[in-house]
């Protein structure tokens, strides 16, 4: 009987320390987690205050405290760190909708997938910044200075770009991005490739497209009024509806570009650029020059070519051309033609 309580006795202590070293075990969780908690709250404070009071530093101490930030889960939406040095922060992902970087040294930044939505980005520096996925409709980025960044499928709609400013775009990756309806006037993209963009609405007047990739790019009823396109790329391109009046397609390859229906393409310079199987069917053409360019399978049903030119002394006349390809346009014979195509087409000779 004795050796049977003292046993119950045994095991009862057993049971009561086990239960002290659960108990003390679970002290110990919620005292690490209080003080993790607390340090956390202390390193988001710490961090802050280095933004706060480091906006406009160009020594790199901002960027190492909004990366701490980041990684706190702490919202960087609306964020105030215009002129500062940012560059190859990694904010992939990040909340920056409203934030104000306007000025701001972004270079090399990673900030794919971020919400930049409204955010000011006037006169910020964003060369080699990769910015694929991001959201940036409604961005302002009047100034700004985004050669050779990576805005690989980016939602750029309603973005606002200054009229005055010079915007830097030059040699960067767009592919597949949403212009939809920005401001994009101005803007320089000469070398950017800028595959399957949507450019639906887009001001882009003046804009510098010099030897961009624009293969299936959609320009519908864009403005690109006096825009620079020599030597582009347009293969399957969409510029029906858009206003190209004064546009320079020199040198450009325009293979089964849809131009139907483009408005105002008056004084549009398209020499020793290259068609086949484009489509300016119903299309104002009066004063455009086709100088020294091949038409091959050229559709101009319907177009007014009043004024056009098909040949000049420098460029030489248009190739792959047949007169029932010219007889199927408006005031076809108001076009300025080479002699011998004159004789194919039944007109007289001009002095």
């Amino acid at each position: 009987m004795a050796n049977n309580s003292n046993e119950n006795i045994f095991a009862c202590i057993e049971r009561i320390s086990i239960a002290i070293s659960i108990i003390a075990g679970v002290t110990g969780v919620i005292t690490f987690l209080w003080v993790w908690e607390e340090r956390k709250e202390e390193r988001i404070f710490q961090a802050w205050e280095v933004v706060r009071e480091g906006k406009g530093s160009q020594s790199g101490v901002v960027r190492l405290a909004l990366e701490r930030l980041y990684k706190e889960e702490f919202s960087l939406s609306g964020i105030n760190v215009k002129q500062t040095n940012l560059s190859k922060i990694q904010l992939n992902s990040a909340e920056l909708e409203n934030a104000k970087l306007g000025g701001a040294n972004l270079s090399h930044a990673k900030l794919r997938d971020a919400n930049l939505s409204y955010a000011d980005l006037k006169d910020s520096y964003l060369s080699g910044a990769e910015l694929i996925g991001a959201r940036l409709n409604g961005v302002q980025f009047g100034g700004a200075n985004l050669e050779d960044a990576n805005l690989k499928g980016v939602d750029l709609r309603n973005a606002k770009v200054m009229a005055s400013a010079d915007v830097k775009m030059v040699g960067g990756n767009f592919k597949g991005a949403k212009f939809k309806g920005a401001n994009l006037q101005g803007a320089n993209l000469q070398g950017a490739n800028l595959s399957g963009t949507d450019f639906t609405g887009t001001n882009l007047g003046g804009a510098k497209l010099l030897s961009a990739n624009l293969t299936h790019t959609n320009f519908n009823g864009a403005n690109l009024q006096d825009s620079n396109l020599m030597y582009t790329n347009l293969t399957k391109a969409n510029l029906g509806n858009a206003n190209l009046e004064g546009a320079n397609f020199s040198g450009a390859i325009l293979l089964y570009t849809n131009l139907s229906g483009a408005k105002k393409l008056k004084n549009v310079k398209f020499s020793d650029a290259r068609f086949y199987h484009v489509n300016f069917s119903n299309s104002d053409l009066s004063n455009s020059n086709f100088s020294g360019t091949i038409l091959l399978g050229t559709d101009f049903s319907g177009a007014n070519l009043s004024g056009a030119k098909f040949w000049s002394k420098h460029s030489g006349e248009a190739k792959d051309i047949t007169p029932e390809q010219i007889k199927r346009a408006k005031n076809w014979r108001k076009a300025q033609y080479s002699p011998q195509f004159r004789k194919k087409l039944g007109l007289l000779a001009v002095d």
